[in-house]
This record gives structure tokens, C-alpha cells and sequence, in this order.
């Protein structure tokens, strides 16, 4: 049975302006029970330099529940979601990445 009707998701966080602050991002998590989706292509490869330091801030922090790619077809916009993975057990650990990457979209999924 798929749960993810359950969930307050946001999708691309690390686009939006109006999350830029910690404090806004905490408080989406806080109000609404959100799990927070980011890219694994803005992981890869930041638009921006504001991009980038939000992204290793709200890492850091815990603030961030899914990676997933913003795939759309192979040849323009690739998955990268191995690569994804690789970078978060360099910078997270094995435990955090397995839970971003695998254990979380399991759940939101249903499947135990």
C-alpha cells in the first residue's frame, strides 16, 4: 500500500527563495510534519553559490528527509543518484545516506 497521500511533502526545497532562512525551513517541518525532498543534482552540481551553502547548511542539520532525482529522461537530465549517494556517504556517512536514499522513500512508499 502506498502511504506517500500521508505525507506534506516539499520538492525541490533547495529552489525556493521563501526557505532560504533555517529558521523557515525548521518551521515547514515543524507545522506541517513536511518531509523535505532535495535534488540529487543540485547535490552534485549547485546553481549558485547561495544554493550550494543552503544545501550544506540544512544537510548538516539534519533538515533534509529525501534525495531524488529531478529526472525527466536519460539523455537531458540523468538520474545521478548513485553519485548522489556517494557524495552524502563522504560528507554524512554511510547511515545517513542508506536513510536519505533508501530507508525514507521505502516508507513514504509503503514498503517495509
Amino acid at each position: 500500500m502506498c502511504l506517500w497521500w500521508a505525507y506534506w511533502a516539499i520538492a525541490h526545497a533547495e529552489r525556493y527563495d521563501g526557505l532560504r532562512w533555517m529558521d523557515d525551513l525548521m518551521k515547514v517541518r515543524a507545522d506541517l510534519g513536511a518531509v523535505i525532498q532535495v535534488n540529487a543534482g543540485a547535490l552534485l552540481y549547485p546553481r549558485t553559490f547561495f544554493q550550494k551553502r543552503w544545501l550544506k547548511r540544512a544537510l548538516a542539520r539534519g533538515l533534509c528527509d529525501v534525495v531524488a532525482s529531478d529526472a525527466h529522461d536519460d539523455d537531458r537530465r540523468p538520474f545521478r543518484l548513485r553519485a548522489a549517494y556517494d557524495l552524502l556517504v563522504s560528507e554524512l556517512g554511510r547511515d545517513r545516506a542508506n536513510d536519505m536514499c533508501v530507508e525514507t522513500p521505502r516508507r513514504l512508499m509503503g514498503i517495509e
